[in-house]
């Protein structure tokens, strides 16, 4: 009940918004980088493009209101990592590897921004709002790795870099197993400089919670993306 009140409200006041609004319409194509905050690693570009619609609700006032859907990948290289072969001795060893990180999301924002008009061709725009980041795509694999065997007291006092976190203890323990991601809240801020209809945009989106599920390891952590786009008004 309570989710139903909030919908009708957020319509209602939506709704004059809609119907009085001066809309402008843009595509855009870009790349990302992106970074993982604890875990850091080498960041590589990944596909950026998107179609989003803004709304200028106020005559002769340059604040508006947008949305934008887009898909963007999210790739990541990172090396010399540890984690265990099994937990059973005497079998016991560490892997010592990497990940390339390949990950997809379809990218639901919306925003607030004002748009200055710096010269008669030339315009600078701000802009800020949260996005919904859904996964769509994992197609993470790892890099070279070597094994080392230890002894049950040297792997008892060993500290790896990740754990299994899913794998059942009776079956084998498969690093590379893609699970199911979950979806990612983040907060973007970014400006655009147009000229005539022509744009170039930099903004930065910073993640709310951690992505899990990217391998079987405790890979648990927060991907914040930098992202460089050109695109058309229309």
């Amino acid at each position: 009940m309570k989710k139903l009140i909030l919908c009708s409200l957020a319509s209602t006041l939506l709704t004059p918004l809609l119907l009085f609004a001066q809309p402008t319409k843009y595509v855009k194509l870009g790349i990302n980088y992106a970074s993982l905050r604890t875990e850091g690693g080498k960041s590589e570009a990944g596909l950026n493009l998107g179609f989003g619609k803004k709304y200028y609700p106020i005559e002769k006032f340059n604040g508006f209101w947008g949305l934008e859907l887009g898909y963007a990948q999210e790739r990541v290289l990172i090396k010399d990592k540890t984690w265990p072969t099994s937990f059973h001795p005497p079998y016991s060893g560490v892997v010592i590897g990497g990940f390339e990180i390949s990950l997809s999301y379809l990218d639901l924002s919306l925003y607030l921004g004002y748009l200055l008009n710096a010269t008669k061709t030339v315009d600078l725009e701000f802009f800020v709002g949260p996005s919904l980041s859904i996964p769509v795509g994992n197609n993470t694999k790892g890099t070279g790795s070597k094994t080392i065997y230890l002894d049950p007291e040297e792997f008892c006092d060993y500290e790896f870099d990740f754990y299994f976190y899913d794998a059942d203890p009776g079956e084998p323990l498969l690093p590379f197993i893609e699970r199911g991601m979950n979806a990612v809240t983040n907060i973007i801020i970014g400006t655009k400089l147009h000229w005539r209809r022509v744009h170039l945009s930099l903004s930065y989106s910073r993640a709310f919670n951690k992505t899990e599920g990217i391998i079987s390891l405790t890979l648990f952590d927060k991907i914040d993306r930098l992202s460089l786009s050109a695109g058309i008004d229309f």
